[in-house]
């Protein structure tokens, strides 16, 4: 893992200043590649191989220029083939089977990879640059189109160092009131653009400009008979193909079937690990789900002593296994870093824990983390797959209007605010085309999961990227392998939808797991948002309520909202003790806002 950076076509050289921001990415080593019109920088975190054969800018047998980030899962596969084309490798990091893949077959090749990835390939005879991520879009890559050329970089935070971004983008805006992400290439940034996955796109230096788009996307291309002996081969296949190159893995283990996943071939194949399974001291119940805040901690518990290794290699002490009780003092803190290590707002309560136990992580040695995250998606677990859908063929030609009315239903808050001024269909109508690539007319429920890779690309994998690079760690998604996910969206929507939660992988595993797994209700790691928004005493509580605007300190965000609405928010807050998602998305919102200048108009 590791940063990439640079600008095209700008005369003012920024390579400095963009990278020493995001030194984090890459403690292990850094280049530059200078040229009047390209260049190009990198910082090494170094996974598999040894520092002094990663370095880069990678110069390629052709001379062309190569700035890469990312891990190549199908690596001994492609090295064969590109040793049978004549390619002689002098190192074994997957930066040399990149180079010679993209110099062999140019972007061709990229289809050809099962792997997590963003870089920047410089064709100097051709004067072009390929600028790519994978399939998932596991690995971000942002770009501005600023000062007559074109810079990017793996983090907001470097292209800011080069120009200040003070405008937020309205169509951004009203899908992030939506979903609490952005599915599109935009971010709340005016000006700043993100590549989405699977997408590739080529920079013609001379023309200034992006010439030619390519999708390496993974939708459903058949309807294939479902057999759980060949998922699970399928999985530890996988499964072994990420647990490569690495001395110790770090596990988040939430007690659901698909870490429990990951966990029960780590254990079978004798991996070095430390998980990590989260709790609170809250005992109040999730009305919800009717199950407690520490439900995936006596999960692991329950778990851990069916399998018997209460005394054994995976047992219950800071060497391989780690219990957290969150506390909310620890909240506010975590809350401050994580929100700018994201570098856009969000809605998620969560991910001050995500940030706490990546720090864990780093302490017990873990270069590299195993995340779980992917597998609702693929196999149907939210209870949103499982409404009163009509699957039959007959149906298929009016789904993805369908689906899009599906999940556009009900705004956060968007539609409790007055005085915004752009057209909610037009933005509608901008997600349903980014949606429609993902689309088979005779497969529209297994194109809606695919589908939903837009929305896991900034929801998970955004997170997870910016989280551990920030501690200098690689994350790794097992169940996004891009074999495993072409498997799942080509399994029968009949096996999936109204067939019990994630039926398909219970089936493959579960004579491996005890019942007890199965019958668990579908949690995640969680924090008691609710009581803890709701104390206004305490540190959550008391930092939101300083965040609301008066009539004399409203900031230019404001516009989007009347006073009217915030009162009446405070009052549930501080008065009704009614918390709700949208308090604490305009909190951020807010903060966000105020502390990088922004304006909404």
């Amino acid at each position: 893992m590791c940063g990439i950076y640079g600008h095209i076509n700008i005369a003012t050289n920024h390579l400095q200043e963009m990278g020493d921001i995001i030194n984090h990415r890459g403690p292990d080593g850094e280049g530059t590649y200078e040229s009047p019109n390209v260049c190009l920088g990198h910082k090494l975190l170094s996974i598999r191989a040894e520092v002094k054969h990663s370095k880069q800018p990678w110069k390629t047998k052709n001379g062309n220029i190569l700035v890469y980030n990312g891990e190549i899962y199908n690596a001994k596969e492609l090295k064969t083939t590109l040793i049978k084309k004549g390619c002689k490798f002098k190192t074994k990091c997957d930066t040399e089977i990149l180079a010679h893949g993209l110099d062999t077959f140019g972007v061709a090749f990229i289809k050809k990879m099962d792997s997590m990835h963003s870089f920047v390939y410089y064709d100097k005879k051709l004067e072009q640059l390929i600028f790519s991520v994978d399939h998932a879009g596991m690995k971000p890559l942002y770009y501005s189109k600023r000062q007559g050329g074109l810079f990017f970089s793996s983090e907001i935070k470097s292209l800011k160092t080069v120009e200040s971004f003070t405008r937020i983008n309205s169509m951004a805006f009203i899908e992030w009131c939506r979903f609490g992400v952005n599915m599109t290439q935009d971010t709340l940034y005016k000006g700043v653009s993100k590549f989405t996955p699977g997408e590739t796109k080529i920079f013609d230096v001379k023309k200034n400009k992006f010439v030619k788009t390519i999708w390496n996307r993974v939708k459903p291309t058949e309807s294939i008979n479902y057999d759980p002996d060949e998922l699970y081969e399928l999985l530890e296949n996988t499964m072994l193909e990420h647990f490569q190159g690495v001395h110790k893995f770090g596990l988040y283990l939430s007690g659901g079937i698909d870490s429990m996943t990951i966990l029960h071939f780590l254990l079978k194949h004798d991996i070095p690990f430390h998980s990590i399974t989260t709790g609170n001291q809250t005992t109040h119940m999730n009305n919800k789900h009717n199950v407690s805040y520490n439900d995936d901690l006596e999960m692991v518990r329950k778990i851990r002593k069916i399998w018997g290794y209460d005394e054994g290699k995976w047992k219950l002490d800071t060497q391989s296994h780690q219990e957290i009780l969150y506390k909310e003092h620890w909240y506010k803190k975590d809350m401050e870093e994580a929100w700018q290590t994201l570098e856009e707002p969000t809605f998620n309560f969560q991910h001050p824990l995500y940030l706490h136990c990546n720090k864990q992580m780093k302490e017990h040695g873990v270069k590299v983390t195993l995340s779980g995250d992917g597998g609702d998606e693929l196999f149907a677990g939210y209870h949103k797959y499982h409404k009163d859908f009509d699957i039959r063929p007959g149906a298929k030609n009016v789904a993805l209007q369908k689906i899009m009315d599906q999940i556009w239903e009900k705004p956060l808050f968007l539609k409790m605010a007055s005085g915004y001024s752009w057209n909610y269909e037009q933005c509608k109508k901008h997600l349903l085309k980014v949606m429609r690539p993902y689309y088979n007319k005779n497969d529209w429920y297994n194109s809606w999961l695919a589908s939903d890779v837009l929305d896991m690309s900034h929801r998970y994998f955004m997170r997870n990227d910016k989280f551990s690079m920030s501690q200098s760690m690689e994350g790794r998604f097992p169940l996004m392998g891009k074999k495993l996910r072409q498997y799942a969206y080509n399994v029968s929507a009949k096996w999936k939808y109204n067939q019990g939660i994630k039926l398909v992988l219970r089936l493959a595993m579960q004579r491996h797991f005890p019942k007890e797994l199965f019958e668990k209700e579908k949690t995640g790691w969680s924090l008691p948002s609710a009581q803890w928004i709701n104390n206004s005493k305490g540190s959550i509580g008391k930092s939101l309520e300083e965040l609301w605007p008066t009539e004399e300190n409203k900031i230019s965000i404001d516009k989007a909202f009347d006073l009217p609405i915030y009162v009446r928010f405070k009052h549930r807050l501080i008065v009704k003790g009614l918390p709700t998602k949208s308090l604490f998305a305009m909190s951020r919102l807010r903060k966000w806002a105020k502390h990088n200048n922004m304006t909404l108009y």
